[in-house]
Parts: C-alpha cells; sequence; structure tokens
C-alpha cells in the first residue's frame, strides 16, 4: 500500500507541477512582454497510412567550427528520416534520428561553443560513422536543412554522398 501512496503522490505532485508551468507562461504571454515556447512532443506518425506513394526525405543540420568549409569542420552532424507523400507534401512517419560528434583536431573556438553548447570534452575521440551516414542517404530523395547553403558545403565536403541529393531549404525556401 505505501508504494501505492507514494506513487499516487509523486503523480499529483508532477500534476500540480505541470498546471503551475502552465499558469507561469500564460501569465507571461498575457503581460505582452514574452513569447514562451512548449516543448514538442515527437509523435511516431503524423498521419495514418494510406495508398499513396511515399518517399523518405531527411532533415539535416549541422555545427561546425566557422563558417569556412575550407578550414573549418563539422563538430556534429543530425539527420531526421520521415516518410512523405511528395504530390501533397503531408508527412506520414518519422523514421527515426540520428547524432554524430566530430573530433576536429583543434580546440573548439570560445564564440562556437558559446553559440552551440558544443565543447571540446563533449567532441574528443568521437567521429561521424560515415557507413551509417552513407546507407541513411541510401534511403533519402530528398534533403532539408534550414539554411541548406550553409549545412550543404560542409556535409559535401565531408561526405560526397550528399552531393548526390536534391535539396531544401526551409529559410529561403529554395
Amino acid at each position: 500500500m505505501r508504494r501505492t501512496v507514494e506513487n499516487d503522490c509523486r503523480t499529483n505532485d508532477s500534476a500540480d507541477m505541470e498546471h503551475s508551468l502552465d499558469r507561469m507562461a500564460r501569465t507571461l504571454v498575457e503581460s505582452g512582454q514574452y513569447r514562451v515556447s512548449s516543448r514538442l512532443e515527437p509523435r511516431a506518425e503524423y498521419h495514418p497510412p494510406d495508398s499513396s506513394p511515399k518517399l523518405v526525405a531527411a532533415v539535416v543540420d549541422v555545427e561546425t567550427t566557422g563558417t569556412n568549409p575550407d578550414c573549418d569542420k563539422i563538430i556534429e552532424l543530425g539527420i531526421c528520416l520521415f516518410q512523405y507523400d511528395r504530390e501533397t507534401g503531408r508527412i506520414y512517419k518519422v523514421l527515426g534520428s540520428w547524432e554524430w560528434f566530430e573530433d576536429p583536431g583543434f580546440s573548439i573556438p570560445a564564440e562556437i561553443t558559446n553559440i552551440t553548447g558544443i565543447i571540446n570534452e563533449m567532441v574528443a575521440g568521437q567521429c561521424i560513422d560515415d557507413q551509417a551516414v552513407n546507407d541513411l542517404l541510401k534511403r533519402v530523395v530528398l534533403l532539408i536543412a534550414h539554411n541548406a547553403s550553409f549545412d550543404r558545403r560542409f556535409v559535401e565536403k565531408r561526405l560526397p554522398a550528399f552531393a548526390q541529393k536534391y535539396w531544401a531549404c526551409s529559410r529561403f525556401g529554395y
């Protein structure tokens, strides 16, 4: 019985905390001085499957040691694959997400750590798994990045298989 009561208290405490946080967020927004973002709860499916043909796309994001792909390096690569319908643009299912850190071979500049939160200890001895990335890319027909012209220059230099794909940009719309 004791365990049940403790679990019930924790459940009530969590519910009370969530309600309290919602109230605080609403108060901040209603003041007109704040915007409050809430955590997006990931979903495996966005629409139920139907008979339309599905393609696979990937959202790609990189963090780098700077802005020049000739001398700066990727320190983090993230990829999220999803199924979609090319005709409607409807997203059906998230197929998974992957993340790799990579040691650039030199210290991460302080301004990059300030922007990304990535510190030298996080990348020390780490390497992007080229084979895993290439295997994922075999499934993909479209790559999407928020600033595709930036990300594309880095990933195509580091992993040439990225150059064989169609790209879209969520920032500039190309």
